[in-house]
C-alpha cells in the first residue's frame, strides 16, 4: 500500500513536470482557489455555528432570569396567599353589612339609602362580598378619616371609589368595599 501511494505521487510529479508553464499556473491557481474556498467555507461554518450558539446561550440566560423572577413572584404570591388565609381564618364570622353599619355609626356618617351587599363567585372555594354606598356632604377631613379607617381593617379592602365635589364645596363619595369569604368545606 505504501508503494502504491509512492507510485501515485511520482506519477503526479512527472505529470506536473511535463506541463507547460501556462497550464501549470492554471492548475496551481485552481488548486489554490479550491484550497482558499475550502478554508473560507470552514471559517464561515465555524463563525456561523459560534454565532448561533452565542444566541442560544443569550436566550437561555434571558429565560433563566425570567424563571428566577417567576419563582420570586410565586414566592411572594404564596406568602400573600398564606397571609390572606390567616386573616380569613381569624375573621370567619365577619359580616360586611354589620361592619359597615358599625363603621358609619363610629365615624358619625350616614350612607345614602339603598346600599346592600352582593356576592360574586371568584372560584369554587372563595366568594367576594362587596357593598357599594354613597356618602354625601362630606368634608375632606371626613373623607380622609373614613379612608384611613377602611385601610386599618385587614379583612376589608376598598375596591372602588368615586369622589365628586358639590357646588357648596362638599364632597360626594361613592365607595365599594369588599371582602373575601371562604366557602364552607362540605
Amino acid at each position: 500500500m505504501n508503494l502504491n501511494i509512492k507510485t501515485h505521487c511520482i506519477e503526479a510529479l512527472r505529470y506536473l513536470h511535463g506541463l507547460e508553464k501556462a497550464e501549470f499556473e492554471k492548475y496551481l491557481f485552481i488548486g489554490l482557489a479550491s484550497f482558499g474556498l475550502l478554508i473560507g467555507t470552514s471559517v464561515y461554518l465555524v463563525y456561523s455555528t459560534c454565532n448561533n450558539l452565542h444566541q442560544e446561550i443569550t436566550n437561555l440566560q434571558n429565560l433563566k432570569k425570567k424563571t428566577r423572577k417567576l419563582l420570586l413572584d410565586f414566592g411572594s404570591i404564596d406568602a400573600e396567599e398564606t397571609r390572606i388565609n390567616a386573616i380569613l381564618e381569624q375573621h370567619k364570622s365577619f359580616d360586611l353589612k354589620i361592619y359597615f353599619e358599625l363603621f358609619c355609626k363610629e365615624q358619625g356618617v350616614a350612607a345614602a339609602p339603598g346600599w346592600n351587599a352582593s356576592t360574586t363567585v371568584i372560584n369554587p372555594q372563595v366568594d367576594e362580598i362587596s357593598l357599594t354606598a354613597t356618602f354625601k356632604s362630606l368634608t375632606t377631613e371626613n373623607l380622609v378619616r373614613m379612608l384611613q379607617e377602611f385601610d386599618k381593617t385587614e379583612v376589608v379592602y376598598l375596591k372602588n371609589i368615586r369622589i365628586k365635589t358639590d357646588k357648596d364645596k362638599k364632597i360626594t363619595c361613592e365607595v365599594t368595599l369588599a371582602t373575601i369569604q371562604k366557602k364552607a368545606q362540605g
